[in-house]
């Protein structure tokens, strides 16, 4: 029973961590004024302005040509953004406001540039104007989507969680865990299930970073989040479809030339075995389950997310895709769930779980074809 309490505690600290962390990327703004400044007082209503806009983003506020103190501040912040910068502060030049790694200098760079920047550390959505999208549904009239009530973390958790709960994906975790369990061996289906799951789980990572990298290879994004929301269209009408006639017609579903090969996989019950079913579920299983990681992958390239934050970001995702996952498997293990009966739940639910993440992903697609407009 120790051993079964750690595993949850280890997975819960996990879960715990990441959000922390997030919140630990506080965004702060420093501006650097002088009184009586001309073009100071031209910056000084967007400082407020923005503000009241981003309650999330600390701003402090240095007048430095009457206070030796703060020029000190700033000659000392300049050190971090080469020599000239700190020939400028020396010289007591202003406005000027440093956030994370840039700069920017003078009443026009300023108001050009800081809320863009501001929204990139966020991991805003960009590229809409007041954050907003508009889009007309017939018959209804027009509908508004603040974007920036949405950031990536929010998103990561709904896209995460539409993407990992789908038939396909639980399919052949269920068949692989009832095969385990009809071997007798309780303890050898949690180990093969969990490292099933951990592959899979690095497998979607590195897949989300190579689209991720391929979009960011292209300067403009908006044909890429143009042709991606189309992709999310369609992709959304055909899981919508299967709601009311699942498996028929064009169908987003694993190929039954791909079954045999899985259900060899599965009877080998072993690690390795395991290991090699994880990449081949990934790559036949695609189909179903793309959609999903291509649009967050396009807002997190159009948020600008870079370093450590965007593989962050990309942890986040992939903790809520494998999440029903590690659930099913907890259920099998600690409360002795019958597979028969997650089966069984898997086949009356499949229609609603294509419903719900076909009507996800139309309105994501829509989304990203306005915005990229």
């Amino acid at each position: 029973m120790d051993k079964k309490i750690l595993l949850l505690l280890v997975f819960a600290t996990v879960l715990l961590a990441v959000p922390l962390a997030m919140a630990q990327e506080k965004v702060t703004v420093y501006f650097f004024y002088g009184k009586d400044c001309h073009n100071c007082e031209l910056v000084h209503p967007l400082i407020e302005e923005l503000e009241g806009k981003y309650p999330q983003v600390e701003f402090r506020k240095y007048e430095i040509w009457n206070n030796k103190g703060n020029w000190e501040l700033y000659i000392d912040i300049s050190k971090g953004y080469g020599e000239n910068m700190v020939s400028r502060a020396r010289g007591g030049t202003v406005p000027v406001v440093f956030i994370s790694e840039k700069y920017y200098m003078g009443s026009s760079q300023i108001s050009s540039s800081l809320e863009k920047e501001m929204e990139r550390q966020l991991g805003y959505l960009e590229g809409t104007k007041d954050h907003k999208v508009k889009i007309p549904i017939p018959f209804l009239g027009e509908f508004e989507l603040d974007l920036a009530a949405m950031p990536l973390p929010v998103l990561g958790i709904i896209l995460g969680l539409a993407d990992g709960i789908n038939p396909c994906t639980m399919s052949v975790l269920i068949f692989l865990l009832a095969y385990l369990l009809s071997l007798g061996s309780r303890r050898k289906m949690l180990k093969v299930g969990i490292v099933y799951t951990v592959v899979v789980f690095i497998i979607y990572f590195l897949f989300i970073l190579g689209i991720f990298s391929f979009m960011s290879f292209f300067g403009n994004l908006n044909p890429i989040r143009v042709a991606v929301g189309l992709v999310a269209f369609v992709a959304g009408i055909l899981m919508v479809k299967d709601f009311f006639a699942y498996g028929k017609g064009i169908s987003l579903g694993i190929s039954s030339r791909a079954k045999p090969i899985i259900e060899r996989l599965v009877k080998m019950a072993t690690i390795p075995a395991a290991i090699i079913l994880a990449l081949f579920a990934s790559l036949v299983e695609l189909p179903c389950t793309a959609g999903f990681p291509l649009i967050y992958a396009t807002l997190v390239a159009q948020g600008a997310v870079g370093g450590s934050l965007l593989f962050l970001y990309l942890f986040w995702y992939n903790i809520f895709y494998v999440m029903p996952l590690l659930v099913l498997i907890g259920l099998v293990y600690f409360i002795e769930l019958e597979v028969e009966r997650a089966e069984r739940w898997r086949e009356r639910s499949k229609r609603y779980m294509r419903l719900i993440g076909g009507l996800i992903m139309l309105v994501f697609g829509i989304i990203l074809v306005f915005s990229g407009l």
